[in-house]
């Protein structure tokens, strides 16, 4: 059976505080398209599967798909737990690895350690690594078989809306792995995770300091920058993410 991974990005234009962020360019690259070259850099998968909805405004994201040689997948705008599930169905998916578009600057080699511990355990459904990262650096695993399952249950809106929330919620159920943040890539008070203007502003300062000396920077080489240089933390600190609670989505307290 083949261990590697779809990774499968969430990503829609029609954004209520940051309409058309994934367009957004630095250095003449769009959001999306810095996310999907650092996530080619991830050597446990095997496609990259944007999706996104059926309106008209996300059609962009076809020329985007076919600029980079990656999938695409077009669903519901408010299901986003069946427009993940159609997508591992479209593709033949086994395991998949889940990301948001809001996460341009995320770590592939976190994500080829996560899918490395998934792997080690047959018996495990579930797995992320959001305790102690940085906000927009997590990311999730899980077997197509593990929502094809869930789906048998009863979704509230919210688990709908959040593709892994009901996994999270029934421990009981599902077996679930949550991994913690090594001491050099923890910093969870940091905020790089597209969600409004200010997110930018620092995404970018950050994308273009770190640029110059390595293209490929990883997570420990951000969390050391901001730490040298802690304004950064003020640029969107007043941000209130009150719809990413983590008690509530991840089951975790961070």
């Amino acid at each position: 059976m083949d261990n590697k991974v779809d990774i499968i990005i969430e990503a829609r234009l029609g954004s209520k505080r940051l309409p058309n962020k994934h367009l957004l360019e630095i250095n003449g690259n769009k959001i999306i398209e810095i996310l999907i070259e650092r996530l080619k850099k991830v050597k446990t998968a095997n496609k990259i599967i944007i999706a996104t909805t059926k309106k008209l405004e996300d059609e962009q994201f076809k020329a985007i798909a076919n600029k980079h040689k990656i999938n695409i997948y077009r669903g519901s705008e408010n299901n986003v737990f069946n427009r993940v599930l159609s997508a591992g169905l479209k593709f033949n998916s086994n395991i998949i690895c889940r990301v948001t578009g809001d996460c341009p600057l995320i770590d592939p080699s976190l994500i080829d350690d996560l899918v490395k511990k998934f792997n080690k355990n047959e018996k495990i459904n579930y797995a992320n690594n959001i305790y102690g990262l940085p906000n927009g650096m997590a990311s999730e695993v899980f077997y197509l078989k593990t929502l094809i399952k869930a789906k048998k249950f009863k979704l509230n809106a919210h688990d709908k809306e959040h593709v892994t929330l009901f996994l999270r919620r029934n421990p009981k159920k599902f077996n679930i792995f949550l991994d913690k943040a090594k001491r050099k890539n923890y910093f969870p008070e940091l905020n790089i995770t597209l969600d409004e203007h200010q997110d930018f502003k620092l995404i970018k300062k950050i994308y273009l300091i770190l640029l110059k000396k390595n293209k490929n920077f990883k997570c420990h080489e951000i969390v050391s920058l901001v730490k040298k240089n802690i304004n950064l933390l003020k640029i969107n600190e007043k941000i209130d993410r009150k719809d990413y609670f983590l008690e509530e989505l991840y089951g975790i307290k961070n």
